[in-house]
C-alpha cells in the first residue's frame, strides 16, 4: 500500500486517469481507513470520498460510487450496492 501511494504522488501516474480511453467505475467506501492518506503527498491528504471523486473527474467518462458507512471491503460489506453499481455502469457504457 505505501509503495502505491508514494507513486500516486507521481504526476505521471496520477495523469493516467485522464489518458485511459475508456470509462472507469470507481467504487469506494466513504469510511475506508485502510488507505494510508496520512503518508500520501500533501495534495492527497484528504478523506477517501474526496480523493476518489477528484480521481473520477480527471476523465469525464469515469463514474464514481462512494458507499456511505462502508470501509475498505465494499464488495463484502455491501455486495448488493456494489453489484447494482456495476450493472448500472455496464448498462450505460
Amino acid at each position: 500500500m505505501r509503495y502505491g501511494f508514494k507513486n500516486m504522488g507521481n504526476t505521471q501516474l496520477w495523469s493516467m486517469f485522464s489518458r485511459i480511453p475508456f470509462p472507469i467505475l470507481i467504487i469506494a467506501g466513504a469510511d475506508d481507513k485502510t488507505m494510508p492518506m496520512r503518508e500520501a503527498p500533501n495534495w492527497l491528504q484528504e478523506n477517501p470520498k474526496t480523493f476518489w471523486q477528484k480521481a473520477a473527474r480527471l476523465n469525464p467518462k469515469d463514474k464514481v460510487k462512494i458507499i456511505e458507512n462502508c470501509g475498505h471491503m465494499s464488495n463484502i460489506e455491501y455486495p448488493q450496492i456494489v453489484n447494482q453499481a456495476i450493472d448500472q455502469f455496464l448498462a450505460s457504457s
